[in-house]
């Protein structure tokens, strides 16, 4: 059963606007630490060197389905909803693959990891929902 039955087209595209904009609002949250008898130490989801990549692919997937959503016309050719659900599938990715890597040593995952990873998903879900419906 598809969970995104009832929802239109234009709400699923401003849905993986809103998932990427909740997943780079998670970078600034904690995504690895550690709880101690002193306190928690954290680190944000910007203390990897390769955030920006993933900042950049938000925006990109972001912007094209809302652009698409708001019959607003792409700046250039290549931006087409493929393009925008494979940034969004690199985000999720990106995401996924630095939450794991929390798991490591004495540190874990923490909240901003969740929230960027579950907003991943949902962006990635509801971008192959509309992407996979042009395709046909």
């Amino acid at each position: 059963m598809d969970p995104t039955r009832g929802m239109s087209r234009e709400q699923k595209m401003l849905g993986v606007t809103v998932a990427m904009i909740v997943f780079i609002v998670s970078l600034l949250l904690d995504w690895v630490g550690v709880s101690t008898p002193l306190g928690d130490v954290g680190s944000s989801g910007t203390e990897p060197n390769s955030w920006w990549i993933a900042l950049v692919l938000a925006i990109i997937a972001g912007g094209i389905f809302a652009a698409d959503a708001l019959n607003y016309p792409p700046p250039t050719r290549w931006a087409t909803l493929g393009v925008g659900a494979l940034a969004a599938t690199l985000v999720f990715g990106w995401a996924l693959f630095h939450a794991v890597d929390a798991t490591e040593g004495p540190a874990g995952p923490k909240l901003g990891a969740w929230i960027g990873l579950v907003s991943s998903a949902v962006g990635v879900a509801l971008a192959a929902a509309v992407w996979s419906r042009e395709r046909s």
